[in-house]
């Protein structure tokens, strides 16, 4: 079977044409059909405009060298590169290959955006178009020009290059990029060129410019290539003035050269190593501190030296972790091995630094022996005084002058409820509730701190933590001073007096509530009808029980009801004016029933009262307690909140207590009046018993 070379031509992987020396197209492969569309028997032109000038393709085919020209795939431009190679036939026809390099225009387009998309989805307007690339071009960071590819001259510029080159446009349009370069930049220039014409694009590179007043400017250039309607190349030019960033490298230069100078001479030991902890370089400070000559030592690993101590290892091998992953170290000490068995205490500080595009460590190592020593010192005999502070009983605290806590003993720590790492350091009022009595230790610390002088003698404060408990102290203080008479804080030393404030308080409540006791007794026992003395009474009994309401009653047993006695000044009239009934369920005839204090939690709800009764009344909590004395029945006191109340076992007491002593004073009135009518029906039977007895002996007597 012969052959088929067109078959094989047309199964190319890639796009083929084949057109004669005038352009005319007599061959596409399958895969150029599919991209580009059906066009044999068409002129190449259809695809790439630029060749419509016969002369450009005439130089093209006869170069058979690679350009990128401005081809249409389909309905859209985009710019691909071409390679042509000419093919001669022995009937002296000449063929010309071109391959478009389409994959390259894919892959272009994947990096790039796509104006034509961009302009599609924004909806722009051609009008639109032309004035968003005119703002671009007068408005862009970067210098941008245009230049001749034939004559090498600007053909224009934007206001940034001509601020870059200190040219207008006008000057710049007399020169071509050659006049305004170096020569030492011409040969780099024609490899860039040339590069354009293969490619279509060149750079970025580095070169300088002559500015206009004589200096050159470093500047990044990259442009690319494409062609006018009558085919002439021209060249977008991108300008970047790198100027700046060149001074600034080279005095980094120089800078680094300073820092080699200052590594090697500085006082401070200096160790560089890479990443692994190998030895790269030392300064002479380093050879000194650690007894070595580094060039015995370059490449070793700093954890393979006889002067690291097993013990030291972890330390050092974390910070090498810790800066391979990219963290930086804080600050540590290391203990290094001299000779004859001593040992040496360094601060060691670890940074990472960029050098040859590799990142190494510079250690920097600081001799703190002696420092570490005399701390120790100091902290053993802080921790004597500590333990002294601790084993105090009483609360003792350091306040700097700026109101936190710089020292505080176990008891104070127990007083805040918490550590003593969470206390020092922290401000004296976040451990505190905001008070009134918070205000006052303030204003006496910073009276204290201003005046430089705390008064004599001890002085108390009332202290209310968060949580609400409050507790009383009896602080001596003193101011902390330096050396040079500064002074530093104040120290307190308090004993916790709340027990001994509760006692006293306890105290000062029975002795006030005994009084109020008697002054009950004795209004009791006064026979009065008048008004104010019974409200004098209840109003005793109310400040007694330290209720919003009181009354009392007595109880008719005969009637089984019980009867208004007393009650507080603004309802007394009211109370009184009410009228029993008997047999109603009221708490006085609760109480007596039960013969024992009873208490009414919510008055909309209660076995006790009859809701008859809770109507009459705004009370919220009651309590009742029966005045009893032997089996006689007298009445009952009722104590009333307005808002709902728990009674406490200590109110019950007194309750009881004040209830017992109006029975009594009642019970006795009424034995005295009892009394007195007795006395006076005595009197009368003797009176008619002498005058009965006056006539007989009338008769007797006259008899005699």
């Amino acid at each position: 079977m012969e052959l088929s070379y067109k078959a094989i031509l047309k199964a190319i992987p890639s796009p083929l044409f084949v057109c004669t020396y005038e352009g005319s197209i007599v061959f596409m492969n399958v895969l150029s059909k599919q991209i580009f569309g059906e066009l044999e028997k068409k002129c190449i032109h259809e695809i790439i405009p630029a060749l419509k000038q016969t002369d450009i393709t005439k130089d093209w085919f006869n170069q058979e060298n690679e350009r990128a020209f401005d081809t249409r795939i389909k309905n859209t431009i985009e710019i691909i590169s071409w390679k042509c190679q000419t093919s001669d036939q022995e009937d002296s026809k000449s063929f010309v290959l071109l391959f478009p390099k389409i994959s390259e225009a894919v892959s272009r387009e994947q990096e790039r955006p796509n104006f034509s998309l961009f302009k599609k989805n924004h909806k722009l307007a051609e009008n639109e178009t032309e004035t968003l690339l005119r703002s671009l071009f007068h408005n862009a960071p970067i210098g941008i020009t245009l230049i001749d590819s034939t004559t090498k001259r600007f053909a224009d510029c934007n206001p940034m290059m001509s601020k870059i080159l200190g040219y207008s446009k006008t000057e710049l349009q007399q020169y071509t990029y050659f006049d305004i370069t170096p020569k030492r930049f011409h040969q780099l220039d024609r490899i860039q060129t040339e590069a354009l014409y293969i490619s279509g694009q060149f750079g970025p590179y580095e070169k300088e410019y002559f500015h206009k007043d004589g200096h050159t400017v470093t500047v990044l250039l990259h442009g690319e290539s494409f062609f006018r309607n009558n085919g002439k190349r021209m060249v977008w030019l991108y300008v970047q003035d790198i100027s700046q960033q060149k001074d600034q490298d080279k005095k980094l230069k120089d800078s680094l050269n300073s820092v080699k100078i200052l590594f090697n001479e500085a006082p401070e030991a200096y160790i560089l190593t890479d990443i692994k902890g190998n030895l790269i370089d030392a300064n002479t400070a380093a050879e000194k501190l650690f007894k070595l000559n580094k060039n015995l030592y370059i490449g070793s690993n700093l954890l393979h030296l006889q002067q690291l101590p097993l013990s030291e290892v972890p330390k050092v091998a974390s910070v090498l972790a810790q800066h391979a992953m990219g963290k930086q170290s804080t600050p540590y000490e290391l203990i290094i091995k001299r000779k004859r068995d001593t040992t040496i205490i360094l601060e060691m500080r670890t940074f990472s630094v960029a050098m040859e595009n590799k990142t190494l460590l510079l250690n920097i190592a600081h001799e703190i022996t002696e420092r570490k020593n005399h701390e120790n010192q100091i902290i053993q005999e802080k921790n004597k005084a500590q333990q002294f502070l601790d084993i105090a009983g009483s609360v003792i605290i350091g306040i700097n002058t700026d109101h936190t806590i710089s020292v505080i003993n176990q008891a104070g720590c127990r007083l805040l409820n918490y550590e003593k790492p969470e206390i020092i350091g922290k401000s004296l009022y976040s451990f505190l509730d905001k008070t009134s009595e918070t205000e006052q230790i303030k204003s006496y610390l910073n009276n204290c701190f201003e005046a430089q002088y705390v008064p004599e003698g001890a002085i108390e404060s009332k202290i209310t933590l968060p949580e609400g408990e409050s507790h009383y102290f009896l602080w001596k203080n003193n101011l902390i001073c330096q050396e040079d008479g500064k002074i530093d804080g104040l120290l307190s030393s308090g004993i916790d007096i709340t027990e001994l404030k509760r006692i006293q308080q306890l105290l000062t409540e029975k002795e006030t509530r005994s009084a109020h006791l008697n002054q009950l007794s004795q209004l009791a026992l006064q026979k009065s009808e008048s008004r104010e003395h019974w409200i004098k009474l209840a109003e005793v009994l109310r400040t007694l029980m330290k209720s919003d309401e009181c009354f009392i009653t007595a109880w008719d047993e005969k009637q089984h009801m019980a009867i208004p006695v007393t009650a507080h000044g603004d309802i007394y009239d009211y109370y009184l004016s009410l009228e029993s009934t008997p047999r109603e369920r009221s708490l006085t005839r609760s109480v007596l029933e039960e013969e024992r204090p009873l208490v009414v939690h919510n008055n909309t709800e209660s076995p006790y009262v009859s809701q008859k009764i809770l109507s009459l009344f705004k009370t919220q909590s009651m309590l009742g307690i029966p005045m009893i004395v032997g089996e006689e029945k007298l009445g009952a006191v009722l104590i009333g909140f307005l808002k709902h109340h728990e009674f406490t076992p200590d109110e019950l007491e007194w309750g009881v207590f004040a209830a017992n002593h109006l029975a009594l004073a009642f019970h006795k009135t009424k034995l005295i009046e009892e009394l007195g009518q007795s006395n006076a029906a005595k009197d009368h039977l003797f009176s008619v018993l002498s005058h009965d007895l006056k006539s007989p002996f009338a008769g007797v007597n006259n008899l005699t």
